[in-house]
């Protein structure tokens, strides 16, 4: 059983950026919900879905409300992701 002497420290975590629980890789990325309850129970809860882009593997998180900030190669994926986009999709 955890102590409450962790209680800080674990909210001290969720100000950091999510990291993989299966791989322990930092790069993982929100992950769009999966039916009713994830998509209209969890939210009220501040739970929310992840996926990790290096084992793919999908987990849940309580979200503190603190943005994080991605890191740079991240960025860099996703301004190449929209850059590509046809030009009738503008």
């Amino acid at each position: 059983m955890e102590s409450f002497d962790s209680l800080p420290e674990r909210i001290r975590q969720l100000k950091l950026p999510p990291k993989c629980p299966e791989c322990n890789s930092g790069r993982v990325h929100r992950s769009k919900p999966k039916g009713a309850v994830e998509t209209y129970v969890l939210p009220v809860l501040a739970i929310r879905p992840y996926r990790c882009e290096v084992c793919d593997y999908r987990f849940f998180r309580f979200s503190s409300g603190v943005p994080w900030s991605r890191p740079q190669e991240y960025r860099a994926r996703s301004e190449q992701k929209v850059r590509a986009r046809p030009p009738h999709l503008g």
